[in-house]
């Protein structure tokens, strides 16, 4: 058996783990996503310049782009994970301690929140790129391409169809990312053992 000051100890230390884990997801996802909107803009301005020779690069930028954005949602739905695992953690610290010590992952759920308009301004330039560089890419494939087919259907409706499954699927990661943190925080908390009044 361990004393509730061995315990408390052992929990700020995986207080500590999972803040460098945050970091750490944090700054890879930033260098990720910077690296990913730069390669698809280079890719983007070599077609709008390369064109007419290259418009296969067409079919592959909006692709590439939603690739991007599934790993950030993937990456920033870890963040999420962890974030309420650290509140959970932060509770059992209060709870052992019979008093409040820590209270930061609360402040940042309950009162930042994720409709900060800092996020939503940048979340609002992320979707014009992704819209901005789909477009193009669906009206200049509709140009060229619609009277080819591949397998008896039109490139252009196959292109349009796997664009539509993309987003579809960018909605179904942006719904799962958006609601992660409750389950995650009610799943710690119970393998935390904390009780329902902490």
């Amino acid at each position: 058996m361990i004393s509730p000051e061995q315990h408390v100890e052992i929990l700020a230390k995986d207080s500590e783990r999972v803040s460098a884990d945050i970091r750490q997801l944090e700054s890879m996802v930033d260098k990720f996503i910077a690296f990913g909107v730069a390669v698809i803009g280079a890719g983007f301005a070599y077609g709008l310049q390369a064109s007419p020779r290259v418009n296969e690069i067409f079919f592959v930028l909006p692709v590439a782009l939603f690739g991007v954005y599934y790993v950030f949602f993937e990456r920033m739905r870890t963040i999420v994970w962890l974030g309420a695992y650290k509140r959970a953690l932060e509770d059992k610290i209060n709870e052992i301690s019979g008093t409040t010590v820590l209270k930061w992952e609360y402040l940042v759920q309950e009162h930042r929140g994720r409709a900060d308009i800092i996020a939503v301004s940048v979340n609002v330039v992320y979707a014009l790129i992704l819209i901005g560089v789909v477009a193009y890419s669906w009206f200049k494939v509709r140009a060229i391409y619609s009277t080819e087919a591949f397998f008896g259907v039109r490139v252009d409706f196959v292109y349009t169809a796997v664009v539509i499954v993309l987003v579809l699927l960018l909605a179904l990661c942006i719904r799962r990312w958006s609601t992660a943190y409750s389950p995650a925080y009610a799943l710690s908390r119970e393998m935390l053992a904390v009780s329902a009044k902490a």
